[in-house]
């Protein structure tokens, strides 16, 4: 990806609030994001949408919950270093991609998978919003989705399972969890060449 493409939110900018509000106005000068990639907290959150977050919310400054700072804690030296704030993407801001895919791994994400899937859509998690997408696939590992989806006879261990109009959709998708990264480029390129062929692309690529 081109650096001029990339915008990750700046946790030392000196104006919070200023730099949430260019953030969302980069978005929509971009022409929206076509494709957006997630992941889950242990909490069902995404980005650093905790629990009770407003599923209309745009990007903003955050509170982190306890768990995700728990969660953290692994990539940091000492446990008073993991920050307790955090710039996020919203919920609504997120719900406004195109195409948005969810990746999770691990048998510490199924609780949270099967209450995003599965259960009510709930500000208490923040997942559970992209059931209200026209457009989300979620990739899972057979550990993520013990407690969403029943064991499968075919050997797969990776299963996609869509949301929004096609809800009750499951399907094998990869062999392994190696191919998560493969399957993520090849979802890139789809989306790509949709782009090429007409379809709305962001200037500065956001996404």
């Amino acid at each position: 990806i081109p650096k001029q493409n990339i915008y990750i939110p700046s946790g030392t900018t000196d104006n919070y609030e200023a730099f949430c509000c260019w953030y969302e106005q980069r978005i929509v000068e971009c022409g929206g994001i076509d494709l957006q990639i997630l992941g889950i907290g242990s909490d069902g959150h995404i980005a650093f949408n905790e629990p009770s977050s407003s599923l209309g919310s745009r990007t903003r400054i955050k509170t982190l919950a306890r768990q995700t700072i728990q969660d953290n804690a692994r990539f940091f030296e000492r446990p008073e270093d993991v920050p307790i704030y955090a710039i996020t993407m919203g919920v609504g801001t997120i719900l406004e991609a195109r195409r948005i895919v969810l990746l999770a791994s691990s048998e510490s994400k199924a609780e949270a998978i099967a209450a995003a899937i599965e259960g009510p859509v709930t500000s208490m998690i923040t997942a559970s919003a992209l059931q209200l997408h026209s457009d989300t696939i979620c990739y899972l590992d057979r550990a993520a989705a013990t407690v969403t989806l029943k064991s499968r006879s075919d050997g797969s261990a990776l299963v996609g399972v869509v949301l929004g109009g096609l809800a009750d959709a499951e399907y094998p998708i990869v062999a392994s969890l190696q191919t998560v990264n493969e399957l993520t480029r090849q979802v890139v390129r789809s989306e790509e060449r949709r782009v090429g062929k007409g379809g709305r692309g962001g200037g500065g690529g956001c996404e």
